[in-house]
């Protein structure tokens, strides 16, 4: 199969990917604190969200290239990391204040550049091996898996198949607890 380029319009997994990241770099934008806060909750969805549905998914689809989905992984480790220590910082830690926030807004916004390019051709991968309506099954679920997902970023939550669904679901309703009792923002929700 070739590879066919794909707009955020026509791709829905695509779309809702870009639209997330266009949500989350406006409230990196806005000066307003919580914004910050929802921005990082929105990232940290986003990439639990492609572990848990979109990575398994490029796996069994894409088993010819194993190295796009572990790039796309260890990319996405690296940008949980950057959002811990954003976290960090916004929460006031004495660790995470020998380095400036926009420092730390740059350092985020570089690897995400990096990121969205791997992931990019991951979904357009997958769009091209998939059918069509397996595709859009997994846009779906993608879409109905963001409410419930983490809204802080677990570099170290596991990676394997069923630890990784558990992780999701603790981690998920762990954090909003968190957020409640720390009267934090969360994403606000994204429409492709």
């Amino acid at each position: 199969m070739t590879m066919t380029k794909m707009t955020a319009g026509e791709d829905p997994l695509l779309g809702l990917a870009e639209a997330g990241y266009a949500a989350a770099l406006r409230e990196l934008s806005d000066p307003d604190p919580w914004s910050s806060h929802r921005a990082v909750a929105q990232l940290s969805g986003h990439l639990a969200v492609m572990r848990r549905a979109v990575l398994p998914a490029a796996r069994r689809w894409l088993h010819h290239d194993r190295a796009l989905p572990a790039t796309c992984l260890a990319q996405g480790r690296q940008i949980e990391w950057a959002l811990r220590l954003l976290e960090c910082r916004l929460s006031g830690e004495a660790c995470a204040t020998r380095m400036s926030f926009p420092a730390m807004v740059t350092l985020l916004e570089q690897r995400l550049s990096q990121y969205r390019s791997t992931e990019r051709a991951l979904l357009a991968a997958l769009r091209d091996r998939m059918p069509g309506r397996e595709h859009d099954r997994l846009a779906e679920r993608c879409r109905a898996l963001l409410p419930g997902a983490p809204t802080r970023p677990h570099p170290r939550s596991p990676r394997g198949r069923v630890p990784a669904a558990l992780a999701f679901r603790f981690l998920g309703g762990w954090d909003r607890v968190l957020d409640e009792l720390d009267s934090r923002p969360g994403p606000r929700p994204v429409q492709p």
